[in-house]
């Protein structure tokens, strides 16, 4: 077993993506309440009876290298502990040499976000500037770490996927760009219709790569079709997502909360570093299957209800008062119904195609390991 233990290691960002939730103050982490928080790190795992095998320590932010100092000391702090394993979660504009030299001698993972030509629309520069050509700029520095970008769609770019999917592999070298949908409640009927029919032209050009014998993979086919593979094999898991259940968010504060939508909406804190206070009514809640397990809260008539996972938590909780369930969004759930068939599809069409085979092993190999 693994948990997910997310620091915040400031908020603020050189970007100012549309879709981001952060408010993007000027606060960080110091470097000298590292110990504190490795302990609390140790406490938290033990509270929740986790007994990890595995402690994800994930540095996230706004844009965590702007406190780079921070993580490398955190992580010559704790890298004699052998159950924890380091990820940064970064736009990757501010690698340079130094970093790039210091992650991969220490095995650092490095997740690197990217909405390649739409990075302009969606993910200025906090200036208000272009950040695309400062990626064109740096393409060969991300490269010597990355070789793939988490790819965020949301409705008003639906209509280029396909477009932007040819720009990762070929001008960028990309060869699995991993498109992710924001699953916040801003899906009208007409973008849903519209996304059904643009997954279709994406799903084609996916088709044409592999039947040329171009060994690509593309987000939306690679984590739904594990999910159809592993929750038909093994059954439909117990969470959503890691949200206060198999992961927690340390804020700048010093205060962890469920995960970094909750702890930038202040909501639901979980432990309070400085005034040692547990927040025990909130833990209770994060472990209740009726607002945490999509078993409970998601419509066993769905057509997907067997392999879908549900998605983002914060934006399906729902607070009334004294009562709190957790509901999917009606149009979230229309986009992954569309999705999760067009894998079917897919699988189907191409299970006799020998890239297309090639591709499947790889991601089997991946999960499995």
């Amino acid at each position: 077993m693994s948990a997910e233990y997310n620091l915040i290691v400031t908020e603020n960002c050189n970007l100012r993506c549309s879709y981001c939730y952060m408010k993007h103050p000027n606060i960080k982490l110091k470097i000298e309440d590292i110990p504190e928080i490795y302990k609390s790190i140790l406490f938290l795992s033990k509270l929740y009876n986790k007994n990890d095998d595995y402690k994800n320590i994930v540095f996230f932010g706004g844009e965590p290298l702007l406190n780079w100092e921070f993580i490398k000391e955190f992580h010559n702090y704790a890298k004699f502990d052998k159950t924890m394993r380091f990820l940064i979660i970064s736009n990757g504009l501010m690698l340079d040499e130094e970093k790039i030299q210091y992650i991969k001698t220490n095995n650092i993972g490095f997740s690197f976000s990217f909405d390649g030509i739409w990075n302009d629309e969606n993910r200025p520069l906090a200036s208000g500037e272009s950040s695309f050509n400062e990626y064109i700029k740096k393409k060969e520095v991300l490269k010597k770490l990355v070789n793939t970008s988490k790819v965020m769609v949301s409705p008003r770019n639906i209509k280029t996927m396909t477009e932007n999917f040819e720009f990762f592999i070929n001008e960028y070298g990309f060869m699995n760009p991993d498109f992710s949908i924001v699953r916040d409640d801003i899906w009208t009927d007409e973008d849903v219709e519209e996304f059904k029919i643009q997954l279709k032209r994406l799903s084609s050009k996916y088709k044409e790569y592999l039947k040329n014998g171009i060994v690509c993979s593309i987000g939306f086919f690679n984590l739904y079709f594990l999910d159809i593979i592993f929750n038909t094999l093994y059954g439909k898991r117990d969470f959503g997502c890691f949200a206060g259940f198999n992961g927690v968010a340390l804020y700048p504060n010093k205060v962890f909360y469920p995960c970094g939508r909750f702890a930038t909406s202040g909501k639901y804190p979980l432990y309070d570093i400085d005034n040692k206070t547990l927040y025990k009514e909130n833990i209770k809640l994060f472990q209740d299957h009726n607002i945490i397990n999509p078993k409970k809260y998601c419509n066993k008539d769905c057509d997907i209800y067997n392999v879908c996972n549900g998605g983002c938590l914060y934006s399906q909780f729902i607070v009334n008062g004294e009562e709190r369930e957790t509901k999917p969004i009606e149009n979230v759930c229309k986009i992954l119904k569309i999705i999760y068939n067009e894998v079917i599809n897919i699988t189907e069409e191409m299970k006799d195609d020998k890239t297309f085979k090639n591709v499947v092993r790889t991601l089997l190999t991946r999960r499995s390991g």
